[in-house]
C-alpha cells in the first residue's frame, strides 16, 4: 500500500513539473534562436516558454495578466473554500430542519405526539447557532425564533398561574359555594344576606377564571406584566395569600423577563421538567 502511494505521489509530482521544465527548455531554445538571428522563431518559442512556465506555477500567483488572459487562482481557490464551508453549514441546517419535520410527521395523530420542551429547546438552539454561523444578524435570529418565544412565554404564564393562583381560585370558589349552600338552607335574614354577599364574591372569582381562560385565546403577547395583571385582578384573594403566591411564581416571572431579551432560559431543567 505504501509503495503504491509513493508511486502515485511521485507520478503526480512529475506531471506537475513537466510544464515547468518544458517551459525552461523552450525558453533556452528561444535564446539560442535569437543568438542565431532567427527572431521570428525565437519570439514564438519565447512566448510558448513563458506560457508553460506560467501554467506550471499558476497556483503560486495571485494574478497573472498578459497576452489577453487573466488568471486569479488563489482568489478562485479561496472562493471555492468559502463555498464549501457555506455548503457544510447549509447541510447542517438542512439536517436540523429535516429531522424536525420528520419528528413532527412521525408523531402526527399519535397520543402524546407533541414535542417535549427539551426537544424543542434543542432544535431552537441548534437553529440559532447555525443561523449565527451563516452570518444572520441578531434581528434575523429574533424573527426566526419569534414563534418559540411566543409559545414559550405563553407556557411560562400558565406555569406561573397554574402552580398557585388558579388552584387558589378553584379552592376559593368551592369554599364560597359550600358556604352559600349552607346559608340557603336556613331561614334567617342575616344568613340570606350573608349568602348574597358571598355570591358577589363568587361571581368575582368565576369572572377571574373566565378572564384567565379567555386571555389565552385573545392575547397577542405574554410577558411578566401578564402575570402581574392576573394577580392584580384577583381581588377576592387576601393580601398575605396573594403575596405568597406571587413569590412562588417569581421564578417564572424572571424567565418571562429574561427570555425575550436573551432568547434563552435561566433554568432550563425546570423548563424541561414541565413538559
Amino acid at each position: 500500500m505504501n509503495n503504491f502511494l509513493n508511486r502515485f505521489l511521485i507520478s503526480q509530482s512529475i506531471e506537475k513539473s513537466i510544464p515547468f521544465y518544458l517551459g525552461v527548455l523552450i525558453t533556452l531554445l528561444a535564446a539560442y534562436l535569437a543568438f542565431k538571428d532567427k527572431l521570428g522563431s525565437s519570439t514564438i518559442c519565447f512566448v510558448a516558454g513563458l506560457l508553460l512556465l506560467a501554467f506550471g506555477n499558476l497556483g503560486h500567483f495571485v494574478s497573472i495578466k498578459g497576452l489577453g488572459f487573466e488568471a486569479k487562482m488563489r482568489e478562485i481557490d479561496q472562493k471555492i473554500d468559502e463555498a464549501d464551508v457555506l455548503l457544510d453549514k447549509l447541510r447542517t441546517l438542512s439536517k436540523i430542519s429535516g429531522k424536525a419535520v420528520v419528528d413532527l410527521a412521525s408523531r402526527a395523530g399519535r397520543w402524546d405526539s407533541h414535542l417535549k420542551n427539551e426537544e424543542i429547546y434543542t432544535y431552537v438552539k441548534a437553529v440559532q447557532t447555525h443561523l449565527t454561523e451563516l452570518g444572520v444578524d441578531d434581528n434575523g435570529c429574533r424573527i426566526t425564533l419569534e414563534p418559540w418565544v411566543y409559545y414559550a412565554s405563553l407556557d411560562l404564564v400558565r406555569y406561573a398561574i397554574n402552580d398557585g393562583l388558579l388552584p387558589a381560585a378553584n379552592s376559593e370558589a368551592a369554599r364560597l359555594q359550600a358556604a352559600i349552600n349552607e346559608f340557603a338552607q336556613t331561614d334567617g335574614a342575616s344568613d340570606q344576606d350573608n349568602g348574597e354577599a358571598l355570591k358577589l364574591i363568587l361571581a368575582d372569582v368565576n369572572n377571574w377564571m373566565k378572564g384567565y381562560e379567555e386571555l389565552f385565546r385573545n392575547r397577542k403577547k405574554f410577558d411578566a406584566d401578564t402575570v402581574v395583571e392576573l394577580f392584580d385582578k384577583a381581588t377576592w384573594l387576601n393580601a398575605d395569600a396573594k403575596e405568597k403566591l406571587l413569590t412562588d411564581a417569581s421564578p417564572w416571572i424572571s424567565e418571562l423577563k429574561h427570555l425575550p431579551v436573551h432568547l434563552d432560559l435561566l433554568d432550563k431543567q425546570a423548563w424541561f421538567a414541565r413538559g
